[in-house]
């Protein structure tokens, strides 16, 4: 007889899914058939009532100034109902380590007065503000064939020395049972300089919330009908912390589409 996963298992399952899979922006990869090494990311936290305003402040000062300095890819995304209200994560691709031993991209369009300025009034408008790199792990993903909405992303503290072990769980056992449900693809990332390294980033697509909720009971099904092992290994995961995330394309660059070889 067909083994059955309880709810506790279920959702337990549908956690670790989350937390495999990362927040790389679905624009990158769509457009560009070879990622870079690394992203940045910062997450900033909005103060209440000035979303409108920072949002506005993104659009209007920082992605012209970044376009101005040179920059060509930029992706932002808000938590949409669920998770930490007023969160705001910004990323863009990080080709070498060497750019960070030039002046930003700020100093370099704004000057060093311009910088005083833009930060000033940032200062009035967030909580506070974190930075770090991120490490695509496309052995882990899978791509998604269309533009999509909305996506449940997660975070992930692995239990240090594990992180080959995780993933190798992962990989055998999450992505099977994924490819076999409504998901529109998956991402996965490891967090590098600036955040915990035992630490990885979630992010599965969907088109609607509706999508989201028949999510759960087809991973479920896959998973009953492929024999996988529906929970971690014991003491692998440490922390997990997920939310829902949409993609704003007003606020973001999109990478140019490469052009077909001449022939």
């Amino acid at each position: 007889m067909q083994r059955q996963i309880t709810t506790t298992k279920l959702s337990l399952a549908f956690s670790a899914l989350l937390l495999a899979v990362s927040l790389t922006p679905f624009c990158f990869a769509q457009n560009q058939p070879a990622q870079p090494p690394a992203y940045w990311v910062s997450v900033t936290q909005v103060k209440p009532g000035m979303m409108d305003q920072y949002q506005e402040f993104i659009k209007n000062e920082t992605l012209p100034a970044y376009k101005k300095a040179g920059g060509k890819e930029w992706a932002t995304y808000v938590v949409q109902t669920f998770g930490e209200a007023g969160e705001i994560w910004s990323i863009r691709p990080v080709e070498n380590l060497k750019q960070f031993d030039e002046p930003n991209f700020l100093v370099k369009a704004l000057g060093e007065k311009g910088v005083q300025a833009w930060n000033a009034k940032r200062a009035q408008m967030i909580v506070s503000s974190r930075i770090f790199l991120i490490s695509p792990r496309t052995e882990l993903s899978i791509l998604p064939k269309e533009e999509t909405k909305i996506g449940v992303g997660a975070r992930v503290s692995v239990a240090p020395g594990r992180a080959a072990e995780y993933e190798k769980w992962v990989k055998g056992n999450i992505l099977p049972a994924l490819s076999k449900t409504n998901a529109k693809g998956v991402y996965v990332n490891r967090v590098g300089l600036g955040g915990n390294p035992n630490e990885y980033l979630a992010y599965v697509l969907f088109d609607s919330f509706e999508e989201i909720g028949k999510f759960q009971t087809a991973y479920g099904k896959a998973l009953a009908e492929l024999k996988l092992q529906a929970e971690p290994p014991a003491g692998l995961v440490v922390d997990q912390k997920w939310a829902v995330y949409r993609y704003i394309p007003e606020l973001s660059l999109e990478p140019a589409p490469q052009k077909a070889e001449n022939k």
